[in-house]
């Protein structure tokens, strides 16, 4: 129990990076800054790897990936040559152009040669972005958030072929992620608050 419990301390001590210890709302900015590249990398991974097993529309997942890589690159850029983007701007950026993804990521699920609609790319991505979004925003952006995201993934399907369950369930699939996010991030939040009380309470 004792050697669990040391673990937990460690992982919270490392996400906090010192920061929450003072606030517990203040986890949201570690997280942003360590968490952001890998979520825009499923931009990348995602549409590239279906591209190449034939689903969808391969000419629009190729350019999503290919936009993706760009702007991934850019950021690395600006960080090598000492002009880091910071977090919260980051996430400002990306959140605009996730809600673009996702719009491309809606259109490219058809497949042109079958007429077949592949909604599992929508919801293979909306767990891990929308997910990001419920952890490291406050509740009522992160919904704004997941809102838009539904309707360009949505719209993007409709523009290619008709509205179907199947393109309603995957845009959906985005508020799912959205929920998972934003009650695990509540859920941290208390643990961080009940450690900061406790630790007050012991000085």
């Amino acid at each position: 129990m004792a050697a669990s419990q040391a673990r937990t301390d460690a992982v919270l001590s490392r996400l906090t990076v010192g920061e929450a210890q003072t606030h517990p709302t203040s986890i949201r900015r570690p997280l942003r800054q360590n968490v952001v590249r890998p979520v825009t990398a499923a931009f990348v991974a995602v549409p590239l790897v279906a591209a190449v097993m034939g689903l969808g529309n391969p000419s629009l997942l190729l350019t999503l990936s290919g936009l993706a890589a760009l702007y991934l690159a850019a950021n690395l850029l600006m960080e090598r040559l000492g002009h880091p983007i910071s977090p919260d701007r980051l996430l400002r950026v990306n959140l605009v152009t996730w809600i673009a993804g996702f719009a491309i990521l809606g259109a490219a699920g058809w497949t042109p040669s079958s007429g077949e609609f592949h909604g599992e790319l929508i919801v293979l991505v909306a767990a891990m972005v929308a997910g990001f979004v419920g952890i490291v925003t406050q509740p009522v952006p992160a919904v704004l958030c997941g809102v838009a995201a539904m309707a360009a993934a949505a719209l993007g399907a409709s523009l290619k072929g008709p509205v179907t369950a199947e393109t309603v369930i995957a845009a959906s699939a985005i508020a799912v992620g959205t929920l998972v996010g934003t009650t695990l991030a509540a859920i941290l939040l208390r643990v961080l608050d009940r450690r900061r009380l406790g630790g007050t309470a012991a000085h």
